[in-house]
């Protein structure tokens, strides 16, 4: 490979059960390369792959002697989805804090499963080794944190299960590709849900969670997989100003990318964010319609702006009802998670006016509202 980005395929060949691993990381290989990556950039790939590959034997053998796993059932979770930055964490944070409901925080996302028996010393050991990764992340990408302040304890996106496999639809804005999402997408994304589940499975199983609130932006696009997995979930999808979202997320990929990559620029970050998601959108109504799809739609600006009466309003909708006595009163203390770090859509090289003509439909359909 002319990034000299390797990997021991030899691993993957003791166990038929890694078949879907094998496929994935063989499509992601011929994806990058070409990619002229950063010397940090390379050696976060190879961890990335490291990290998957032992989280998928450890899987493979944990549910190999757990017979329990397959008969326990999450009940009526819950999921959050829209593009990235289009007000998912807020959403979810609230709907954690409104509905007395579990998130996964992020060690438990990072080191879904136990190395022990003992649970004390088990999950002291696995917020450290997150600690690692959070520490690297502060460190290596130090504006990420104003985009989307992270703790050990925050909850936060379930794509970090994904890495069982690699089926992680963002490696395209990480790495600035184009058709491995579409190949996952197209070739093994029923096992990566079926996995998704029994990793989640795992979890409520020992941290005694079990009515789960799960956020990822990239579920939009696997709506169809989330309701042949979890018959009685409830799914939402909360929609923003294109302009807004695709202009935030530039600038969080760009800093991304700039770790990834040797060669990256706003402008072509813009371009890219833009095109993926009115892609993304376009994928995601038309699965809704072919498959008649149950979604409730939430409007980020009547969220922002009467809060409680949004979670009145969906709590009727999906049934779920509001537990906490004062369940809007951490509103305030939410509002630490909003960014911090300051942009333009012009540094992007992105003119509103044509944003607005692109994105005219999907407007119109959910009466999104101008932030600008």
């Amino acid at each position: 490979m002319n990034n000299n980005i390797n990997f021991n395929f030899d691993k993957l060949n003791d166990n038929p059960n890694n078949e879907i691993f094998t496929k994935n990381i063989n499509s992601l290989f011929t994806e990058i390369k070409d990619i002229d990556f950063t010397t940090i950039g390379k050696i976060g790939i190879k961890k990335l792959f490291n990290q998957s590959f032992k989280l998928r034997n450890r899987f493979l053998d944990y549910t190999s002697k757990q017979n329990s796993i397959n008969s326990f059932k999450i009940k009526e979770p819950i999921f959050v989805t829209g593009l990235p930055r289009s007000g998912t964490t807020f959403l979810h944070n609230l709907l954690i804090h409104a509905f007395n409901r579990d998130g996964l925080e992020f060690w438990e996302l990072c080191e879904p499963i136990p190395y022990s028996k003992n649970i004390f010393f088990d999950k002291k050991f696995r917020k450290m080794r997150t600690f690692i990764i959070y520490f690297l992340y502060r460190t290596l990408i130090p504006k990420l944190q104003l985009m989307h302040p992270v703790k050990i304890t925050s909850y936060e996106e379930c794509w970090h299960l994904f890495k069982l496999n690699l089926g992680i639809y963002n490696l395209d804005f990480q790495y600035n590709i184009n058709n491995y999402g579409k190949w996952i997408s197209e070739n093994t994304i029923d096992q990566t849900y079926s996995e998704y589940k029994m990793l989640l499975k795992i979890i409520s199983i020992n941290s005694n969670k079990n009515k789960l609130v799960l956020k990822c932006p990239e579920h939009m696009l696997y709506h169809k997989q989330l309701t042949d997995n979890f018959k009685d979930g409830k799914i939402l999808w909360i929609h923003r100003d294109p302009v807004k979202v695709i202009s935030s997320y530039s600038s969080m990929t760009y800093e991304i990318q700039k770790f990834f990559l040797k060669n990256t620029s706003k402008k072509s970050v813009g371009e890219y964010v833009k095109n993926k998601y009115f892609e993304m959108i376009n994928i995601c109504l038309k699965n809704r319609s072919k498959y008649n799809l149950n979604i409730i739609d939430i409007n980020y600006v009547d969220l922002k702006n009467n809060p409680e009466q949004t979670i009145l309003t969906l709590s009727n909708n999906i049934n779920v009802k509001i537990k906490t006595k004062k369940p809007f009163l951490g509103i305030k203390n939410l509002n630490k998670l909003k960014s911090r770090h300051k942009y333009t859509p012009e540094e992007f090289g992105l003119k509103k006016n044509d944003i607005y003509r692109q994105f005219d439909n999907y407007i119109k359909q959910f009466k999104i509202q101008s932030e600008f």
